[in-house]
């Protein structure tokens, strides 16, 4: 935007106007674009800043839109049916289970219903629904009942980046292990837990 050329010619001692001050002042502003230098001397953007591809790895640094979608996306609650095994696969009815990612974060809630037999001796094992970043970052709690005998409950925790493992309170082998402590699930066992970890 063009603006007319005011000239004003100064001597020594000579005192500036503030309404000549003001004029060139304005108009200085309106040629730069009061979108963005304004009269007060504050600033604002009239687009967006083009930032780099890198991820920001310092406090003051700018994060791209793409970084900020994936740290705090959320995909809602989706259903999910895992595998259930015990030295086999079990049959299963799912009562519940739904998981939800927030960036990296997976929680995972569940109760399935046994319609088949486990084999003895063996541990429990339940497929997570998104790949953990290392097994140790998957933790939880579980509880089991057994429909001839009564509840048992623990800790979950992962066997692998891909399954969890459960570990019967004061318990020293994985749920199941233990064929003269643990139970073997039958038609009609029920396993429930809840788990929360760092997605890969």
């Amino acid at each position: 935007m063009a603006t007319s050329s005011v000239t004003y010619t100064f001597t020594a001692l000579t005192k500036a106007q503030a309404a000549q001050v003001n004029q060139n002042f304005t108009n200085l502003t309106t040629f730069l674009n009061t979108d963005v230098v304004h009269v007060d001397g504050s600033k604002s953007m009239t687009g967006a800043l083009t930032l780099p591809n890198s991820d920001p790895t310092n406090a003051n640094h700018a994060a791209r839109k793409s970084y900020v979608d994936a740290a705090v996306a959320s995909t809602g609650w989706t259903s999910y049916t895992p595998t259930w095994t015990q030295g086999a696969t079990i049959s299963k009815t799912v009562s519940y289970s739904k998981y939800v990612q927030i960036g990296k974060t997976v929680i995972w809630t569940f109760e399935l219903n046994a319609s088949s037999a486990g084999t003895a001796g063996q541990p429990q094992n339940l497929t997570l629904p998104v790949t953990a970043a290392s097994q140790t970052s998957v933790q939880g709690t579980f509880r089991f009942l057994d429909s001839l005998v009564g509840y048992y409950v623990g800790h979950a925790r992962g066997a692998s980046a891909t399954t969890v493992q459960f570990w019967r309170d004061q318990g020293g082998l994985a749920f199941g292990d233990d064929s003269s402590l643990d139970p073997t699930v039958a038609n009609n066992d029920v396993l429930s837990g809840f788990v929360t970890y760092e997605a890969a």
